[in-house]
């Protein structure tokens, strides 16, 4: 799920979540393993606040190239693929960030990179009202035959009315922005006082990621533009004006299979299309219980969650 490339942090060689001057030699150099567009990427580790920050800087035309129409999280089609797709959002939504939401009574929920509106459905079905922001035209048109109102663009370009959101909704795409903290900030004040912000992201300080390196199915370069640690979470949730309620990590269906293929393979098994979704998904749900044993070892737990909230001095309350 993209969204914006990033703000003036991104572009030079200081961390895009605490300001601090980034190590010259970067800790993982790697490609684009899930799409194969050419290009050599880095990702120098922050020794402040441990947030990976993936190097050279793209502009919103060169980062485009890497979400081709392909995109899984832009397109679930296909009966097999679907409804497999269908069985992993729900499983990730009852253990992560967004699940969070189906407890509440529901209200005006805004999703921030909502793809083609998996996961807001399952959340409209809890009784929420979702406006959904993604910067590709087909996942919105995909959105909307799900029911979800969604607009083409990022935060840099749509109009969000201030207060105006019971809750916010980053699902895997809060990665994606080359300026989380900013990100952040801009949601701020379009959430209401004491309103949700909920966020789901690979977890970088896992040892599933040390273990594979840049062979690890959550990095996703150059897609993922920054990585986040439990603390350097925390750091972009507080330098963005919110209070962070809880923290969480949880172990995906999809990142041990992928690691796997990445490490033997170069890539994944099958190159493109509807079929290699529906192969991925089937080895997600066979090596869940692999993942957990993983898990056990201490090399599970790649997903990192968070809740946090506006508080009311943040509306001038």
């Amino acid at each position: 799920m993209s969204t914006e490339p990033g703000g003036a942090r991104a572009a030079g060689r200081h961390c895009s979540i605490c300001g601090a001057g980034l190590p010259e030699t970067p800790q993982i150099t790697g490609r684009d393993l899930l799409h194969a567009v050419p290009g050599e990427f880095a990702v120098h580790v922050c020794s402040g606040c441990g947030a990976g920050n993936t190097r050279p800087p793209l502009s919103a035309e060169q980062l485009a190239r890497h979400y081709p129409d392909t995109y899984g999280p832009h397109r679930s089609e296909g009966p097999l693929a679907g409804a497999l797709g269908r069985a992993l959002a729900w499983r990730e939504f009852r253990v992560g960030a967004a699940g969070a939401l189906g407890e509440m009574p529901g209200g005006r929920l805004l999703d921030v990179g909502c793809g083609d509106g998996e996961t807001a459905a399952l959340v409209a079905r809890r009784g929420w009202r979702v406006r959904g922001v993604d910067p590709s035209p087909g996942a919105c048109e995909r959105a909307r035959a799900r029911g979800i109102d969604a607009t083409v663009g990022t935060l840099d370009t749509v109009e969000l009315e201030p207060g105006a959101a019971d809750a916010v909704l980053f699902n895997h795409s809060l990665e994606h922005v080359g300026d989380p903290v900013g990100a952040l900030s801009r949601v701020r004040e379009a959430v209401r006082p004491y309103g949700l912000v909920a966020v789901s992201v690979p977890n970088f300080g896992c040892a599933a990621r040390r273990r594979f390196g840049r062979d690890w199915f959550h990095l996703d370069l150059p897609r993922h533009r920054v990585h986040f640690t439990e603390g350097a979470l925390r750091l972009a949730i507080e330098r963005a004006g919110l209070e962070t309620r809880r923290t969480w990590t949880t172990t995906s269906p999809s990142g041990l299979a992928g690691s796997v293929q990445y490490r033997r393979l170069g890539g994944l098994a099958v190159r493109e299309g509807p079929a290699r979704r529906a192969i991925g998904q089937v080895a997600g749900l066979a090596l869940i219980p692999a993942a957990r044993t993983e898990q056990l070892a201490g090399a599970g737990r790649d997903f990192l969650h968070a809740l946090a909230t506006r508080p009311a001095e943040a509306a001038g309350g």
